[in-house]
């Protein structure tokens, strides 16, 4: 149990007891949510970027990639390097 101080004093107490807690950050959700959306179809389709046909990741995997590590507790897109 961890106990947050909020603003003007109040204290928050935060508890990870419940039965349908996720220890993926709820990422899976959320990257079934980013499909429904078409988000990866989006990318592809205007932002277009070459990658040679051994990448490892085209360009769209990265920025997916990166959305969930925000989410998933990440702190920026700092330092993602060339593409």
């Amino acid at each position: 149990m961890n106990k947050i101080l909020m603003p003007k004093g109040r204290k928050v107490t935060v508890e990870g007891t419940g039965v349908n807690l996720t220890s993926q950050s709820g990422l899976v959700a959320t990257s079934k949510f980013l499909e429904q959306k078409q988000l990866i179809d989006m990318i592809k389709t205007n932002i277009l970027i070459a990658r040679g046909n051994n990448a490892a990741y085209q360009f769209y995997d990265i920025i997916e990639y990166r959305v969930l590590g925000i989410i998933g507790g990440g702190r920026s897109l700092g330092r993602i390097g060339e593409i």
